[in-house]
């Protein structure tokens, strides 16, 4: 399940419903931490609208279009180390607010490569992923976002 959008990033699969994905940005972790967790910074690369109240038990809503309507993501944040790790709630919304799957736990950690880049590393799990077809769904929408984030912080970067 390699493709282009593929190139410079680790992916593993887990066999207890999850995933990762690990990619390299140049950036420092406080420049990716902050992309996560500002309503700014989240727009652009992961949604065209976010609503991000980024504390331990905060929520956070992601939304972005689609030929079928508006898609949007939301849950509560469950663990905030500034720099370093974040780890949040996800449930996934179709269009007309229909809810479209099973909730995710998403954990997003970051490691200073030492060079002046970063490894984001992305693990999600959850009921949902039973089937390699829904893994490998996730595991593509992640890598084309983790691609949409590297370019747009090594393009003109998020200060």
């Amino acid at each position: 399940m390699v493709n282009d959008k593929m190139r410079g990033q680790r992916v593993s699969v887990r066999r207890e419903n999850g995933f990762s994905v690990t990619t390299r940005i140049k950036a420092s972790p406080q420049e990716l931490y902050r992309a996560w967790t500002d309503s700014a910074g989240v727009e652009g690369w992961l949604a065209t609208h976010a609503e991000v109240d980024a504390r331990v038990g905060g929520r956070y809503v992601y939304r972005w279009p689609s030929p079928e309507g508006e898609l949007s993501a939301r849950g509560r944040y469950i663990e905030l180390i500034p720099e370093r790790r974040i780890v949040q709630s996800w449930e996934s919304w179709g269009p007309d607010g229909q809810y479209a799957d099973g909730d995710a736990l998403l954990t997003v950690e970051f490691i200073d490569a030492g060079d002046g880049s970063t490894d984001m590393t992305q693990t999600e799990s959850s009921d949902a992923y039973s089937d390699q077809g829904r893994i490998d769904m996730s595991i593509s929408g992640t890598v084309e976002v983790h691609a949409a984030l590297k370019r747009l912080i090594e393009a003109r970067g998020l200060q």
